[in-house]
């Protein structure tokens, strides 16, 4: 459970979210698709900030230990274009912005269901919001400490869901998303992207 969690708090609280993201998820879902396809509806703000749904992608892992597997699925709400071609070109688009929800469960897939956020590191829901400046450098993070999140699809090929999220500060966010699962590899180990 370690691995799967540590993994699904690499996704949430991603500084850099494309090259951390990725680097976080590999072998992670398969749908070759460029993005674009996402759908997101969305009340509410974090910080003061619009909260992205221009695009999206699902993500989905999982992780084996012998006998036993854990997994991870969720989906990356982004205003930058073309998520899922930039994750495969590992940019670092600057001014990205961000809201990572993903759900973690003992098995190979993460079922259909309604997942509480877990702050105690077990199995459950987590969300985190960044935003970025045109320099790429951390302009705002939060993290989710209460809500729950549903998933009704959960494939190698989609993720769709909603979700009801308290973040610190007491914003409320409030949505449904429906996201093509995005296939791409694990950068090398040359450091963070070129902020492009």
């Amino acid at each position: 459970m370690a691995r799967v969690r540590a993994m699904a708090m690499a996704m949430a609280g991603a500084a850099a979210w494309l090259v951390a993201v990725t680097a976080a998820t590999p072998g992670c879902g398969s749908s070759g698709g460029g993005g674009g396809d996402a759908s997101a509806s969305l009340t509410g703000t974090i910080g003061g900030k619009s909260v992205p749904s221009s695009d999206g992608v699902g993500i989905r892992s999982v992780v084996s230990h012998g006998s036993t597997s854990e997994a991870a699925a969720g989906v990356i709400l982004t205003n930058v274009a073309n998520a899922c071609g930039v994750l495969q070109a590992h940019g670092n688009p600057p001014g990205a912005t961000t809201l990572t929800i993903v759900v973690t469960a003992s098995g190979n897939a993460v079922p259909a269901g309604t997942y509480a956020v877990s702050g105690s590191g077990g199995f459950g829901a987590s969300a985190s919001f960044t935003a970025e400046d045109a320099n790429c450098n951390i302009d705002s993070i939060a993290q989710a400490y209460t809500g729950s999140v549903t998933l009704t699809t959960s494939t190698a090929s989609e993720v769709a869901g909603s979700f009801d999220l308290t973040f610190e500060g007491q914003d409320h966010v409030t949505g449904v998303f429906s996201a093509p699962v995005c296939a791409y590899g694990a950068p090398g180990d040359a450091g963070p992207a070129a902020c492009n």
